[in-house]
């Protein structure tokens, strides 16, 4: 038997199921607890995706994402970005950016990661930040809320933010009428069928609405 994290009793045998640190003496324990044990309440591992600076794709290959198991003691999980757009839409994303590598090949090899820059971008106007338009680097993504991130998803969240800057140029209010949950999930339909008829079987295998696994 382990102590309750809530009223400290030692006979506490439910563990918290989702990060399996913490023990309870029942739901009720756990129900009180929640607001303190929430921000430590991370997975073992979370399912997530690497996206692949320029310089990268040039030295590892030209996959623009990459599927990964993100440890819980992954720095993404405390020091990751939320991303605006997605997190509008019911998709909180977090990104972490990796540290600068030392080798001398990135001195001439661009750090500039376009898709990391579009989840960026800011609801109301359409740009990212400063710092994260450029010499970005590579970097980490995960859900927010440790649900698993494939790369379909991401792929399916990077286009339906792209569609949202074409219509920038056009109507700014337009654009912003994009930023709903139905007008996210009409587009993920429709994206997953056009892949699906382009010859992408993977695409098949994408739940809809996304997160919703």
């Amino acid at each position: 038997m382990s102590e309750c994290a809530s009223c400290q009793k030692s006979d506490a045998s439910k563990l918290c199921s989702k990060c399996r640190l913490v023990s309870y003496c029942d739901a009720n324990c756990q129900s009180a607890h929640w607001k303190d044990h929430k921000p430590e309440c991370i997975p073992e591992v979370v399912k997530g995706i690497v996206i692949p600076c320029d310089g990268d794709k040039r030295t590892q290959g030209p996959a623009i994402f990459r599927a990964v198991d993100v440890p819980r003691s992954h720095p993404v999980h405390r020091e990751g970005h939320s991303t605006p757009v997605p997190k509008k839409v019911g998709i909180p994303l977090l990104v972490y950016k990796h540290p600068r590598p030392s080798d001398k090949i990135y001195e001439r090899a661009p750090l500039d990661n376009q898709i990391t820059t579009y989840l960026m971008i800011e609801p109301f106007n359409g740009l990212a930040p400063l710092q994260w338009q450029q010499d970005i680097g590579t970097v980490t993504v995960i859900r927010a809320d440790h649900k698993p991130l494939t790369t379909q998803e991401i792929e399916t969240v990077w286009m339906y933010i792209d569609q949202i800057l074409d219509t920038f140029g056009d109507s700014d209010s337009q654009a912003r009428a994009q930023m709903t949950k139905p007008k996210f999930r009409q587009f993920c339909e429709r994206y997953k069928e056009q892949e699906i008829a382009n010859g992408r079987g993977e695409f098949q295998g994408l739940q809809l609405p996304i997160g919703s696994s």
